[in-house]
């Protein structure tokens, strides 16, 4: 990060150009001249240093991070560079299938990249500088870091647990399946952005100028990136160009699948 911080007022917060807000207003992306502002709840040092780590470990094009901070409140703050261009997920249906291919080769290579940045231990599952892993589904849950796959399935699984007792054949099936996929598959640990979306990915033409929303992101098993990607999807050909982004890893997807649907039940 930049070595002299940006603290900024209220007075230009207010006035500046609002990007983004979330429905609750929880979070906002405000424009300030050439910066980019997100704040609010959850805005963490997390996403700041991890920005940095993969600026820094990639040729990805993630926007610099001049400061974070957090206010009275514990609203946290990131300070960076805005990024000039367009959403990819407003700009695909306006785009040609070769501008399309081309988008997504770049993308394809910039996944490939960051997927080779090595672990600090041979099996670690969890975030940069040893923070927790993020499942975001039902709010943010955290938990870890994990030393293992199968402690990792049993963090995702035991989120149920408070609401299915009595419910006797969910959980077996659930840890069984896992267990077995486990076994068989070996998936290896790669680092994982984990909220892989178009309107995550900025565009000027058919060239990618910037990867944002790095907030969840960190060491996972190879299939997390795929199922995270899969959920939601928009009714568009974005999917066939998925396929060519990132390996398919179908069983999981399934498996995952019941899992979340049991989490948005309760």
């Amino acid at each position: 990060m930049d070595p002299h911080p940006v603290h900024l007022t209220e007075p230009d917060l207010k006035s500046a150009e609002v990007l983004f807000k979330l429905k609750n207003g929880a979070t906002k992306v405000v424009r300030i001249g050439d910066k980019a502002i997100k704040y609010g709840i959850g805005v963490s040092q997390r996403e700041a240093d991890t920005m940095a780590f993969v600026r820094n470990h990639t040729s990805i094009p993630v926007p610099r991070v001049y400061d974070f901070y957090c206010d009275e409140k514990g609203h946290g703050y990131i300070v960076m560079d805005y990024v000039e261009g367009q959403n990819l997920e407003n700009r695909w249906k306006h785009l040609d299938g070769p501008s399309k291919a081309k988008i997504a080769e770049q993308l394809r290579r910039y996944m490939e990249e960051m997927r080779s940045i090595p672990p600090p231990s041979p099996i670690y599952i969890g975030g940069v500088n040893h923070t927790q892993a993020d499942d975001m589904r039902n709010g943010h849950a955290l938990g870890g870091p994990f030393a293992s796959e199968t402690d990792f399935n049993h963090w995702l699984i035991s989120r149920l647990l408070p609401h299915i007792r009595g419910r006797t054949l969910v959980m077996p099936y659930l840890e069984e399946q896992l267990a077995a996929q486990t076994a068989q598959k070996r998936h290896a640990i790669v680092f994982t952005h984990a909220d892989f979306h178009p309107r995550n990915i900025m565009v000027k033409g058919d060239k990618v100028v910037g990867w944002l929303d790095w907030e969840v992101a960190g060491w996972f098993p190879s299939h997390w990136e795929f199922i995270k990607a899969m959920q939601p999807l928009a009714k568009t050909d974005w999917l066939d160009y998925l396929v060519v982004i990132l390996e398919e890893y179908e069983d999981e997807y399934i498996l995952d699948s019941v899992l979340g649907m049991y989490l948005q039940r309760f």
